[in-house]
Formats: C-alpha cells, sequence, structure tokens
C-alpha cells in the first residue's frame, strides 16, 4: 500500500504536512518523529508525565516528553495539538540553568532568566518563552521560587511552573529519537 497527494493547485510552494495517525497522535513529514498529548481529567506533575511518556512505546519506538527543538515543532504542538502541556525542559538541577531532559542526559539550552533581564540560549538554541506583557508582568522564565519545568501554553509559548501546578492536565511526549522511525512516503502529482 501507499500513501499519494494529489493537488490541482498549480502553486508549487512547498507544504509542512503532518498526519493524524490516532488519538492524540501526528506524524511530522518535517521532524521525522511522532507527537502524543496525553489529556487527563486530573492535574498531573511534571515528574509524572516524564515517567510516563519515558516508559511508553509507539509504533515501536521509546517516548519522552518533548524536546523543541525549532518552530515547526513549537507550532505542530501548540496548533495542531491544541493543548497546554508539559514539555522536557526543566531547571530543577541549577537554577537559571534550563536543560532538556532526555533520559538522563542534560542538554542545556538557556540560561538566566527571560531575555528582558539578560536570559539568552545557548548554542543558537530555539526557544519559545513568554515575553514580558502576554500573559505575565515578568515574562518567562521569571524563576518565580519552585517553577523549574516547562509548560507550553495554548498560545505556543513557554512558561516555567513548579513540579505541580493544579491546572496542567496534559503534556506530550515525542517519538523518533531514538531507533527507527517510522517512514512515509508522498508522490506529488
Amino acid at each position: 500500500g501507499g500513501l499519494q497527494f494529489m493537488s490541482t493547485s498549480g502553486d508549487i510552494v512547498p507544504r509542512l504536512i503532518t498526519w493524524v495517525v490516532g488519538h492524540n497522535t501526528i506524524y511530522s513529514a518535517n521532524t521525522k518523529h511522532l507527537y502524543y498529548t496525553n489529556i487527563s481529567s486530573d492535574p498531573i506533575s511534571w515528574q509524572a508525565a516524564k515517567a510516563s511518556c519515558e516508559s511508553a512505546i509507539l509504533y515501536g519506538l521509546k517516548g519522552q516528553l518533548t524536546q523543541v527543538s525549532s518552530s515547526i515543532e513549537n507550532n505542530i504542538l501548540s496548533w495542531k495539538m491544541g493543548k497546554n502541556g508539559w514539555i522536557g525542559a526543566s531547571d530543577a538541577a541549577q537554577e537559571s540553568s534550563w536543560n532538556w531532559l532526555l533520559g538522563t542526559v542534560a542538554t542545556p539550552f538557556w540560561s538566566g532568566l527571560n531575555s528582558e533581564y539578560g536570559g539568552t540560549n545557548l548554542n543558537n538554541a530555539y526557544t519559545a518563552w513568554e515575553p514580558i506583557g502576554i500573559a505575565s508582568t515578568t515574562g518567562e522564565p521569571n524563576n518565580l521560587q519552585g517553577d523549574n519545568y516547562a509548560l507550553m501554553q495554548l498560545n505556543g509559548f513557554w512558561a516555567d511552573r513548579p513540579n505541580y501546578d493544579p491546572l496542567t492536565r496534559s503534556y506530550f511526549c515525542e517519538f523518533g529519537s531514538t531507533g527507527v522511525v517510522p517512514s512515509l512516503s508522498l508522490i506529488h502529482i
């Protein structure tokens, strides 16, 4: 079997195509990863969300809380999933030193408070911290006491929150960083 993309449009501009492969699961042809959002009626802590993703397997791929590496990935999560949810970043090990935590591997990507107060991305890493004036007068990350875990908000911006936030009921798992990535062939006619 196969899948064929057909268009009657004369427009040859490249398109970003994502595929819904199940309830709350999408596949991005651009990142070649699967993304799954778990939505609960009860609040879930960041630590519990991380453990849940790391114990999950989808189509033979091991999961992790999502590491957002590009605006494309950020858009997939915020636009396609349509929920606030935990992502795989934390500064719990050292305040103001943000890392993507993938299993036992920590990858630094941000240092300091928000960019208005001297914070900066590391190694040209992608970030989407909420700027001052959107929903907060301080911007994000604001390093309020106990705010050590990254939450992607519905508007696509990130915020730092405590491990347990009573309003957070979802999280984003990513599959495809390790193992065999499902292949998808598209033919444009």
